[in-house]
Formats: C-alpha cells, structure tokens, sequence
C-alpha cells in the first residue's frame, strides 16, 4: 500500500469550460459560450473568454467563497471550505496575460442551460481552491498452484475537492470506482 494525493483541477479556461460543458453537461460549444456571456453580462461569472488558467496573486479567493455560502447546493461545502483555513495553492497553471480564470463574481437566479453552466463554474471553483484528494492505493499478487493473481484497489482517506464534484467530472470519477 502507497499512500497518493490527486490535485485538485486548475482553474477554468475557456477551452477547458468548453470541453467540460460539452462533456459533462451535454451543452455544445457554441451555446456554452452563448451561455456563458449572458452569465457574464448578468455579472454572474468573471470573462469568459480567456486563456489563463492560474489565479492571479491579488485574486481574492476568500471573497469569492463566501459568496457562494448561501447557495443551497454548495453554501455548506463553501462554508466548511473557509472554515479550514485552507491555502491552495496558487501556483499552478499558466498565466497568458489576458483575463484571469472563469470564476464566479455573484449570485442570481438561473434556469435551464445557464443554471447548469453556472453551477459547473462554481462547483469548478470550489474544487479548484480546495485540499488535494489523499487516497491509499493498494495492490495484492498472490500464487494458487501455478496461477498468479493480482488485485489491486483505492480507499479515499480525506476526499478534498472529490466531496464537491459529481461523479461525472472527468477530474475525479476515478474516486467513484471505489463504491
């Protein structure tokens, strides 16, 4: 038995939003990014339209959290997340020099393809400036007569962003075979 950590996911780019929406939520590229200047001109979201996927120094990550407090899906995973006092890390992922990562910049009311994008968003950010998901990988080989056999498994120690994300997020199903 090893014990691993998984990082969490870099912040959002728009590559990265399109391909998550495409295959996460089913949205295609053209209408995500519809989609996402509406959020964006609600002042719902930061620009979309960037290739930056590292936060820059002054962002205000705690600011952005505690926005998210009062939401109902996510407002108890936000508020535990300020409550740790965690400080992610801050460093990763490449700054273009153009806009900062999508984040969240407020809260509305959304339907339809907009609340599921914006719940993707935030859920993404959330996870993004969250503790790594540490997990204890396990492998066993045993011999019967002349056979050889292997098994090998994972048991999630602390779950990090993994609590946060759906089962369909590319960044963790692997956590999920474990159920």
């Amino acid at each position: 038995s090893k014990e691993c950590v998984k990082n969490p996911p870099l912040p959002l780019n728009t590559v990265s939003m399109l391909k998550l929406a495409s295959r996460v939520l089913g949205i295609s590229p053209k209408d995500t990014m519809r989609v996402a200047e509406d959020l964006y001109l609600r002042g719902l979201i930061s620009y979309p339209r960037t290739e930056t996927s590292k936060y820059p120094r002054h962002f205000d990550i705690k600011s952005c959290i505690h926005m998210q407090t009062s939401h109902e899906n996510y407002g108890e995973y936000a508020t535990k997340l300020l409550d740790l006092n965690f400080v992610p890390k801050l460093n990763r992922g490449v700054d273009c020099g153009d806009h900062p990562p999508i984040t969240p910049t407020g809260a509305g009311t959304t339907h339809g393809k907009e609340k599921r994008l914006y719940d993707m968003i935030v859920r993404h950010f959330l996870a993004s400036v969250s503790p790594p998901c540490v997990y204890s990988q396990s492998i066993a080989k045993f011999r019967c007569s002349k056979e050889e056999f292997e098994a090998s498994g994972l048991r999630v120690l602390e779950p990090g962003f993994t609590e946060l994300l759906p089962k369909s997020c590319p960044a963790c199903t692997w956590v999920f075979y474990l159920s």
